[in-house]
């Protein structure tokens, strides 16, 4: 599952910032406040905020649906049982830390080495 997960985080990265569209920034803040949003007010109403917004933090939801058992995420967020639920939100949380890792590593591995 892991592997399966930072086969995911890595090409969701690399077509974000390969994206003429994407603020860097943004895209860097957005997926590194992702994990404590979901933490904090819940599955259901980041996806509701997610899709809501515009921007990089939109696309959010359209990244975590291409993980692996994320599909249908706002659906599923939305209409299942309190255990699936408790389950999208763990899978989403895991995701979201393999999501950010790359983030690191990516973008905040570029600037650091156009400062040196």
């Amino acid at each position: 599952m892991d592997q399966k997960l930072l086969e995911w985080a890595h090409k969701s990265v690399n077509d974000a910032i390969g994206n003429s569209d994407c603020k860097r920034k943004e895209f860097k803040t957005a997926v590194k406040g992702a994990p404590a949003f979901v933490q904090g007010c819940g599955l259901a109403q980041a996806v509701a905020f997610w899709r809501a917004k515009k921007g990089e933090m939109g696309r959010m939801l359209t990244y975590l649906e291409g993980a692996p058992e994320l599909t249908n995420l706002a659906e599923r967020a939305r209409t299942k049982g309190l255990e699936e639920y408790a389950f999208l939100t763990l899978r989403t949380q895991h995701a979201l830390v393999f999501l950010k890792r790359m983030v690191d590593a990516h973008i905040e591995g570029e600037e650091e080495a156009r400062d040196s």
